[in-house]
């Protein structure tokens, strides 16, 4: 009947239908609207939205049922009227109103290309008005400077010697500077050698009897000569040498004294890296957007029992590498009955029955002003809990994070 562009017309009635399907049981919601009934979000995706306005046009019970509603709640609107009355009659009036909205957006940019086009040529009688201006002045400091060089040639010439002199000078600093930095590069390669076997024999030293090392077996050990990337590595050998950290033995509270937490120049939140960088600042709570990793592992089955189990693994995952506090937000709408629990691995797993997780997730953050980290895809939440000592992590960076602990 209509166009994609003409659902917008008739958006009163679909928030009517979607408060129609909220009321029905579940053996009662239609199949072709199954999906727009467990939709979430404040505004039905334009597929679920499709799939409204049809089974209104085709099934003449439901759009009856509807029409009860919009009779109900008092609303009035003429075109939503004669659609519940008549689909077929109401197109023309659908068609009519959505190429009055297409043509007032028309006239809206062209009273902007207008005003623009108005600003434009402000702005360039303005920059002819300052290009002027710096012509004449261009034309005072050349005469200006033109005087200065006749007068300073002799003291160029002195400046010449001077920096002949300076020249000879660092040449000879260069190569006294040339000679430490070899003498440095020989300590350091020594170094870097003690340091392999160090972390080889520490390495053989955690590894199962029998077990052969990379050297052992043939690879060639390779350790980076950079400082800094030596120090990664270091790093990364301690936290295989000791994967989790012990259980939380403190009251609770966090430590005022910590360093703020902040996410490491160079490193993007939505990389396992940020994960990590995050977990080695050992944040007091990390709060997980439940529904949003559940769709990030299963993007047709989100909301079944196994997108919260994936989601529940993954953060069981997190509690297992750090002593933070780890919650797991869910909407009640999408596991109606269910209450809160705690799971073997101390991963709080939360349903809120009166709100959306989002808000909850807010109202945690907002509540404590511990050094906090929220993992959510979802940009509105984002911007929602920024505050100091509160870091978001993208779903993304979770679920590379823990590919590896699956291998």
């Amino acid at each position: 009947m209509a166009k994609n562009d003409d659902l917008a017309v008739l958006q009163q009635l679909i928030r009517v239908v979607r408060d129609e399907l909220a009321d029905r049981d579940a053996d009662a919601i239609p199949n072709k609207l199954r999906k727009a009934a467990t939709a979430t979000g404040k505004r039905l995706p334009r597929p679920y939205q499709r799939a409204v306005i049809d089974h209104l046009i085709a099934d003449d019970e439901f759009r009856l049922a509807v029409a009860q509603r919009w009779a109900e709640m008092g609303l009035t609107n003429e075109i939503v009227d004669t659609f519940l009355a008549d689909p077929a009659a109401a197109a023309p009036l659908v068609a009519l109103r959505t190429m009055e909205n297409a043509l007032a957006e028309v006239v809206a940019q062209r009273d902007g290309a207008r005003a623009d086009a108005s600003d434009l040529e402000r702005k360039l009688r303005e920059a002819k008005a300052r290009l002027e201006e710096a012509k004449d002045d261009a034309k005072v400091a050349l005469l200006a400077q033109t005087d200065s060089d006749k007068r300073s040639r002799v003291g160029l010439q002195q400046a010449a010697d001077r920096a002949r002199a300076e020249r000879d000078t660092a040449v000879s600093e260069r190569d006294r500077l040339q000679k430490e930095l070899a003498d440095l590069a020989s300590a350091n390669e020594q170094l870097r050698q003690a340091l392999s076997k160090v972390a080889e024999r520490e390495a053989r030293r955690a590894r199962p009897r029998g077990q052969r090392t990379p050297t052992e077996s043939g690879a060639a050990a390779s350790l980076p000569t950079d400082p800094s990337e030596l120090a990664v590595l270091l790093d990364r050998i301690e936290r295989n040498l000791r994967p989790y950290r012990p259980p939380r033995t403190s009251d609770g509270s966090h430590n005022v004294d910590a360093l703020p937490l902040r996410m490491p120049s160079g490193i993007a939140p939505d990389t396992a890296a940020g994960l990590a960088s995050m977990l080695d600042q050992e944040p007091d709570r990390i709060l997980i957007d439940g529904y949003n990793v559940a769709g990030a592992v299963l993007f047709d089955d989100f909301s079944s029992r196994a997108g919260r189990a994936a989601a529940i693994a993954r953060a069981d995952m997190v509690k297992r590498a750090t002593d933070a506090a780890v919650m797991v937000v869910f909407d009640a709408a999408q596991a109606q009955g269910r209450g809160g629990f705690e799971t073997d691995h101390g991963v709080v797993v939360e349903f809120e029955p009166e709100t959306t997780a989002d808000d909850a997730i807010v109202r945690l953050v907002r509540s404590a002003d511990d050094r906090c980290v929220v993992i959510t895809n979802d940009r509105d939440l984002q911007l929602r809990v920024a505050r100091d000592n509160c870091v978001v992590v993208y779903t993304t960076a979770l679920i590379d994070w823990s590919e590896h602990l699956n291998d």
